[in-house]
C-alpha cells in the first residue's frame, strides 16, 4: 500500500473530532438524492479530496449540499437535456468552484491499462483487513476517479451508473487476466428491500415505505466496467 500523506477529507484538521465525523461520513455514506445524481455526488466526493479543499465534506449535510450545487450547475449548462456529457459536467464543475477546477479524463485501449492507471495513480493500492473508511480517511489528499458500470455485486444498473473509485488491489504478476478488486464509493447502491438503514441513507420507494438505494463504501470484486474511462478532479493551473 502506497504510503498517505496526510489525514482526512477534510484540509488542514486533526483533531480526532474532525477525524471521527468524517470516518462516520465515510463508514455510512448517505445515498445519491435522486435517481439521476450519481456524477453529481461523485464530483463532489472528488472535489472534497483534493489537498486544501475549498470544499470540505464532514457530514451528510454538506456532502448533500455539494450535490445539489453541483446538479444544479449541470442542468444550468444544459436546461433541456435528459443526459448530459462529460464538456457538461466539465462546465458544471468549473462553474461551481468559480473556475478553479476542471475535469481530467483518460480513455484506455483495454481494461488492464485502466487497471494499470489505477495501480500508478491511486493512494491506496492494496486491500487489507483495515476498515474501507478508516483506510481512506488516512490517504488524504486523494483522487476519486469517477467510472462508469452495469454491474456490481450481480446488481445491474442497465443503463450506467458512475461510482467513485477510492483504490485498487494489487495486480498479481503471475496472473495476466488479474481482475482486481476496486474500492468503490457507491452513492446508489441497490438495497435488499427489508434491510434496516437510516432515514437519511437511503431513497424511499414511491410512499416512503422501504428504502430502495443506499451510500457504500466497500471493495468490490464483481462488477462490469461500462466504458474503458476514467474521469476525476484536477486544480485548474
Amino acid at each position: 500500500m502506497k504510503l498517505a500523506h496526510a489525514l482526512i477529507l477534510i484540509p488542514l484538521l486533526s483533531s480526532p473530532a474532525a477525524l471521527a465525523v468524517t470516518f462516520d461520513v465515510l463508514s455510512s455514506p448517505p445515498a445519491q438524492s435522486t435517481s439521476s445524481t450519481c456524477q453529481s455526488y461523485s464530483m463532489a466526493v472528488g472535489v472534497s479530496l483534493l489537498s486544501l479543499s475549498p470544499f470540505p465534506i464532514d457530514s451528510e449535510v454538506t456532502i448533500k449540499e455539494g450535490e445539489n450545487r453541483i446538479r444544479a450547475a449541470l442542468i444550468k449548462a444544459c436546461p433541456s437535456c435528459k443526459e448530459f456529457t462529460r464538456d457538461h459536467w466539465k462546465t458544471a464543475l468549473e462553474a461551481y468552484s468559480s473556475n478553479a477546477l476542471t475535469l481530467g479524463s483518460k480513455a484506455f485501449a483495454n481494461v488492464p491499462q485502466l487497471y494499470e492507471f489505477l495501480y500508478q495513480n491511486a493512494v491506496i493500492t492494496q486491500k487489507t483487513p483495515l476498515d474501507p473508511a478508516f483506510q481512506v480517511s488516512i490517504s488524504k489528499p486523494s483522487t476519486g476517479y469517477f467510472l462508469s458500470v452495469t454491474e456490481l455485486e450481480g446488481k445491474t444498473y442497465a443503463s450506467g451508473h458512475i461510482v467513485t473509485v477510492l483504490g485498487v488491489d494489487a495486480p498479481k504478476a503471475s496472473d495476466s487476466g488479474y481482475r482486481p478488486a476496486l474500492l468503490i464509493l457507491n452513492s446508489g447502491n441497490k438495497n435488499v428491500p427489508d434491510q434496516p438503514v437510516s432515514d437519511t441513507q437511503c431513497i424511499g420507494w414511491p410512499g416512503g415505505v422501504k428504502p430502495k438505494y443506499v451510500g457504500s463504501l466497500t471493495w468490490v470484486s464483481n462488477y462490469t466496467i461500462k466504458h474503458n474511462r476514467l474521469d476525476w478532479i484536477i486544480k485548474k493551473p
